[in-house]
C-alpha cells in the first residue's frame, strides 16, 4: 500500500507542476481566444492610414486579441487634414484597410451596425421607422360643456425633452441640420382637476428676483426654450427667484427647467445647486430642501407640505460642467448667467422625479 500511495503521490506531484508550468506559460504567451479585445474609437472623421497603422501595430504589440470598430463623434475636434465621413468611399477605404491588416496579425474584428450608440439609425431608415420621443402640450380649459377649442401645436424640436434642442443640454451630442421631419398625434387625454391645483397666477403670485427679468406667465407657460437669464452674484455666490403671495399658501412639489441637467455617466450623486427656501416675513429664509440635477432637462422634487407667504429657489452661480471640456480646442469660459426657463411651485402633490421615472433618463439611484 506505501508503494501505491508514494507512486499516486509521484504522479500527482508531476501532473501539479506540469499545469503550473502550462499555466505560467499561458500568462506569458496567451493563446489568441484567450486575449482581450478593446474597443477603437474613430473619433469625429479623425481618420488616416498611417494612424490606423500605427493604432493596430501598437494594439498587436501589447497582446490586444483583437477590436471593436466604434465611429463616434462627441464634438471632438478636427486633428487631420481632411475628416472621413461614415460610410463615405474614403472611410470605407479606410476601413477595408484597417481589416486587412488586422487580419494579416491574426486579430479579430469587430464593428457596430452604425454610428455612435444607436443601433437603428442611418440615412436608409425612414422617418417613420426611426427612434422618437414622445412630446406633450398642456391647457386648462372649464369642462363640463362641448369645448371646440384649437389644441397647442406639438413641439417638434429634436433633442432629448420636450422643445429643449440638443445642443441645449449637458451633452455633446448636436444633430445635422436639415434632416427630414416626422410627428403624429397619439392622443387627446381630459384629466380632471383636483380643485386644490390652481396655477401660481390664479394664486397670485408675484415674481422678483436678485437680476434679470421674469414674469409668472413665462416662467410657467411650459415652453423650456423660452429662457430668462439669471446673472450670477460673485459677492454672494448665488442668485435667487422669489414668488411671493399675500397670504401663505401651502405648496407640496416644485419643477425646475435651468439648464443645469446631470450627466448621463455619472455614479456618484447629482450635484446640487439649487435650493428652495421659505420665508414668512420676506426677510428671514429656511431651507426646505435640495435641488439635485435631474437627468432630463426639467426636475420635479416632492416634499412635505409647507406653508409661507414667499418662496424662492437659490441658484449657485453657474460653472462649466462638461465632462469633454478638455476636448475643447479652446478654455471654456465660466457662465455670466443661469437660463432658467421655467419655475412652478405646486398646491398638490407630484411624481417626484417624474421625468426620469418616466423613461427620460436613466439615473439609478432615484428615491
Amino acid at each position: 500500500m506505501r508503494i501505491k500511495t508514494s507512486a499516486l503521490s509521484l504522479l500527482l506531484t508531476a501532473s501539479c507542476s506540469a499545469f503550473a508550468q502550462d499555466l505560467f506559460q499561458g500568462f506569458q504567451t496567451p493563446p489568441q481566444e484567450a486575449r482581450p479585445r478593446v474597443w477603437w474609437h474613430w473619433m469625429n472623421g479623425n481618420i488616416t492610414k498611417d494612424g490606423i497603422r500605427k493604432d493596430i501595430e501598437w494594439m498587436h504589440r501589447a497582446g490586444i486579441g483583437g477590436f471593436h470598430n466604434f465611429d463616434a463623434g462627441m464634438s471632438t475636434p478636427q486633428v487631420v487634414e481632411k475628416r472621413l465621413t461614415y460610410m463615405s468611399p474614403e472611410w470605407k477605404d479606410a476601413f477595408r484597410y484597417a481589416v486587412i491588416l488586422a487580419d494579416s496579425l491574426g486579430m479579430e474584428v469587430a464593428t457596430a451596425s452604425c454610428p455612435g450608440w444607436s443601433n437603428t439609425g442611418g440615412p436608409w431608415v425612414k422617418p417613420a421607422q426611426a427612434m422618437k420621443k414622445l412630446v406633450w402640450r398642456e391647457m386648462r380649459v372649464q369642462g363640463g360643456k362641448t369645448l371646440n377649442i384649437a389644441l397647442p401645436a406639438p413641439f417638434r424640436t429634436t433633442g432629448f425633452f420636450q422643445n429643449v434642442s440638443a445642443s441645449s443640454n449637458s451633452t455633446t451630442f448636436v444633430p445635422s441640420e436639415g434632416g427630414p421631419e416626422w410627428d403624429q398625434y397619439l392622443y387627446v387625454l381630459a384629466v380632471r382637476q383636483n380643485k386644490a391645483d390652481k396655477t401660481l397666477l390664479q394664486l397670485g403670485a408675484k415674481v422678483t428676483s436678485s437680476g434679470g427679468t421674469f414674469t409668472v406667465e413665462q416662467l410657467t407657460d411650459g415652453d423650456l426654450a423660452n429662457a430668462g437669464e439669471l446673472p450670477r452674484d460673485d459677492e454672494k455666490g448665488f442668485a435667487w427667484i422669489q414668488y411671493a403671495f399675500q397670504r401663505p399658501q401651502t405648496i407640496q412639489a416644485l419643477s425646475v427647467v435651468d439648464g443645469s441637467v446631470r450627466s448621463e455617466w455619472a455614479a456618484a450623486p447629482a450635484p446640487i445647486t439649487k435650493r428652495l427656501e421659505v420665508s414668512d416675513d420676506g426677510l428671514s429664509y429656511r431651507k426646505i430642501c435640495d435641488i439635485p440635477h435631474g437627468g432630463a432637462a426639467r426636475q420635479t422634487i416632492e416634499f412635505e407640505p409647507v406653508t409661507a407667504r414667499f418662496f424662492r429657489v437659490t441658484f449657485d452661480n453657474p460653472y462649466v460642467d462638461n465632462p469633454y471640456a478638455a476636448l475643447s480646442p479652446v478654455p471654456l469660459q465660466q457662465p455670466t448667467s443661469t437660463p432658467v426657463s421655467e419655475l412652478v411651485l405646486y398646491p398638490v402633490p407630484r411624481i417626484n422625479h417624474a421625468e426620469e421615472k418616466a423613461g427620460y433618463a436613466t439615473p439609478s439611484d432615484l428615491m
